[in-house]
């Protein structure tokens, strides 16, 4: 052997030792890989079976063939996983039928030997739980995954399954085989790289399988409770309707339900994981109904002692939300007790509360229901502009602090809340019944309107809507009248005028002014209404002063329909006085316009010192700017 073939074996063995090198380091690395991901799936593969307490030889039987049926979904290599719906309840269905032979093996349709009833509950179950899975890992990372991804990496598989160079090769075996072995044509060449590549990789395949063995694994379960005939979930939820029926009896005892008794049934409703979204529906439609309930489902053998104590207990809740027809609730409770051979320590304590004393604390809690609708409305009324006035709110507090059954912190916040979040004014009147607590809830709800000025027309809407909920229109206007009347000033120069011209006044009014002159005057303002028909009527001026302006003020009903005007001068106001023997004539200059007023009055001097007051203190303000 020459030189030149010994350099060439040398280096044909080291470019062989080379590569076989590189070959076992990527089958290591390989090897690795698939050792992980055989972990992984060994790990998703761990769904524990939740089983019936002492199965018999049938649910044993039902449970074997669940687990073999999921173990089929890991076992299978031919990467043909499919989550397309119809694919899925497929396989549930065919779950269904053969769980259902077991139990029923001499019925030719087996899978029919459960009532409608308990298939639907068996359907919206299935749902329920499958959706709480994907709540829950690794089901929370492919709950978003479109089944157009899972298709998509399907393609790639029989894409490349489907090469002319790949049919070749297998075709030809020796060459697959040394192909297989070549590091650098492994992946080129080997469809079932690319499959599982692609697949388990990219479409997230063993989590696929986990929901597909999650899905099996549930409809199982719940399929075993419903031919098996055991009813445990049925059996819980009817408990569970019951209490609800009690609870609603016993709101209905004195046949009102509160809103302290609404709000504990509908938490102990919404908030019951037993219920789902039907049952719930049911449930409060039933407590919207406002009628007794009759427990129509009873547990075969009657209700355990904790089921027992149980429901007396949430009972008693409602029973304790409110103070109101306590002498019915009472005797509602021994209904109750007598039915579960159980003694109420609620009911007990009502025992030793004397009749009267019932009765006295029956009216106060009334009185007091009445008093937390009356400051909500005020509330309402004193935050219309957008804020709760700090001094309306203090006063609010005060005055529910200090009824003779003060309301606390919690109660206090709850009403200032209705500045935020309004209940219905409705809703608020109907715990106003009497004529008299009518007539003061009014007369409250006009004080905070009337915290601040000017009596917007927001204000008299708002009003009006109460007005109506009350029923109390006729009384209303002289009510308002009353109370805006109230806020004019005592003194010589200042006279009542009618209701309209005083709510068009006190529109005008703002809260940093005040009155010190209206008086009204010989002249008089035509009004016009509109329409075909048009009327005419006259209506005499009124001369307002306060402490920033000076107005007049004419206002009229035509047809139920308030008209009004008035004229309001600025700070460059010119007045002058003409004397007469009967009267004076005060003549208002400003700009181009001049307005002649007739008093009525014989000689107005504190009117014209009135006047006089006004023009100095625009003077001392129109001063301050200019120095400014």
């Amino acid at each position: 052997m020459d030189t030149y073939s010994l350099i060439a074996l040398l280096s044909a063995l080291l470019m062989l030792g080379g590569a076989l090198a590189a070959l076992r380091q990527h089958n290591k690395k390989q090897q690795q890989e698939l050792l992980a991901r055989a972990v992984e799936e060994s790990n998703l593969r761990q769904i524990e079976l939740i089983r019936v307490q002492n199965p018999s030889q049938h649910d044993k039987q039902a449970y074997e063939f669940i687990e073999a049926e999921r173990q089929k979904v890991w076992t299978n290599v031919s990467l043909q996983t499919s989550l397309a719906p119809k694919k899925i309840w497929q396989m549930s269905f065919d779950m269904i039928k053969q769980i259902a032979a077991i139990y029923h093996s001499d019925v030719e349709n087996p899978q029919y030997q459960a009532s409608i009833v308990d298939l639907l509950e068996l359907n919206d179950r299935v749902i329920a739980r499958i959706l709480e899975a994907f709540d829950e890992f690794p089901l929370n990372k492919i709950r978003d995954f479109s089944i157009q991804d899972v298709l998509t990496y399907k393609e790639y598989f029989d894409k490349y399954s489907k090469f002319q160079f790949i049919d070749f090769v297998k075709k030809h075996k020796y060459l697959y085989d040394v192909g297989q072995y070549v590091w650098m044509g492994y992946n080129a060449i080997n469809p079932w790289y690319w499959g599982r590549k692609a697949v388990f990789t990219a479409s997230k395949e063993g989590t696929a399988r986990y929901l597909l063995s999650t899905i099996l694994a549930i409809v199982g379960e719940e399929a075993v409770l419903v031919y098996s005939k055991r009813y445990i979930r049925k059996q819980v939820s009817s408990v569970e309707k019951n209490i609800v029926f009690e609870m609603i009896n016993m709101a209905m005892a004195d046949d009102v339900v509160s809103q302290e008794e609404y709000e504990v049934i509908l938490n102990f409703v919404l908030n019951n994981s037993r219920f789902d979204d039907r049952v719930k529906i049911l449930l409060l439609k039933a407590l919207q109904r406002k009628k007794p309930h009759r427990t129509v489902e009873l547990p075969e053998g009657g209700y355990s002692e904790k089921e027992k104590k149980r429901l007396l207990t949430e009972v008693e809740r409602v029973a304790k939300a409110d103070k109101l027809g306590l002498l019915k609730k009472r005797d509602a409770l021994k209904v109750l007790e007598e039915s579960l051979e159980m003694t109420s320590g609620y009911r007990t304590q009502l025992d030793f509360v004397p009749h009267d004393e019932v009765h006295s604390m029956d009216l106060l809690q009334q009185n007091r229901r009445r008093e937390e609708a009356i400051l909500r409305l005020m509330v309402q009324a004193g935050s219309l502009a957008g804020t709760l006035p700090e001094a309306l709110a203090d006063y609010i507090v005060h005055r529910a602090s200090s009824y003779p059954l003060p309301f606390d912190d919690t109660e206090q916040g709850a009403i200032l809340h209705e500045a935020r979040q309004p209940s219905s004014p409705d809703s608020l009147t109907d715990m106003i019944q009497q004529q008299a607590d009518k007539k003061r809830s009014l007369s409250d709800v006009l004080d905070a309107l009337l915290w601040y000025l000017p009596f917007t027309w927001e204000k008299e809407e708002l009003y009006t809507h109460i007005v109506a909920a009350l029923r109390m229109k006729k009384e209303s206007e002289k009510i308002l009248q009353k109370r805006l009347e109230k806020l004019l000033p005592s003194q010589k120069l200042v006279e009542k005028t009618s209701f309209v011209r005083l709510k068009s006044l006190f529109r005008l009014i703002r809260q940093d002014e005040q009155i010190t002159a209206l008086l009204p005057t010989g002249t008089t303002y035509r009004f016009t209404s509109s329409g075909e028909k048009a009327k005419k009527k006259d209506s005499h001026f009124w001369l307002c002063v306060t402490t920033e302006r000076v107005i007049v003020l004419a206002a009229t009903i035509i047809d139920k329909t308030i008209y009004n005007h008035h004229v309001e001068f600025s700070p460059e106001l010119a007045i002058r006085i003409e004397s007469g023997r009967l009267h004076d004539t005060y003549i208002l200059q400003e700009r181009d316009q001049e307005i002649r007023l007739e008093s009525p009055l014989f000689h107005s001097t504190p009117l014209k010192k009135s006047l006089q007051q006004y023009l100095q203190a625009a003077e001392l303000s129109s001063s301050s700017s200019d120095n400014q």
